[in-house]
């Protein structure tokens, strides 16, 4: 079964959860961890528990981002960086990584 649910780099407010949870679909939320490298903001550590009263929670770290010379986006690190093998090199079947274009 899937649940729906957001996550929102600022926290919403306590009017705007209140309705999310009472006008969609919504079950849980992912918040921030903060502060963090690449992410200072820290509005949802200063949320009061009872804000999440109802709602499944999705705790979110953003490490440290870099940009990736001529890729026009950022990056957890380029894939040198991190050791990622070429899609033809040794370790290329069964390895996975996850990193975010966001």
């Amino acid at each position: 079964m899937a649940y729906a649910g957001f996550d929102r780099s600022d926290y919403p407010g306590a009017q705007a959860m209140t309705w999310l949870r009472a006008n969609t679909n919504l079950v849980w939320c992912g918040f921030y961890l903060a502060p963090a490298p690449s992410h200072g903001a820290n509005s949802w550590m200063e949320v009061p528990s009872g804000d999440f009263v109802g709602w499944g929670r999705a705790a979110i770290y953003v490490g440290q981002q870099v940009y990736v010379r001529g890729t026009g986006r950022a990056d957890a690190a380029g894939r040198e960086d991190l050791g990622i093998p070429r899609q033809d090199g040794p370790g290329a079947s069964g390895s996975r990584r996850f990193l975010s274009d966001a």
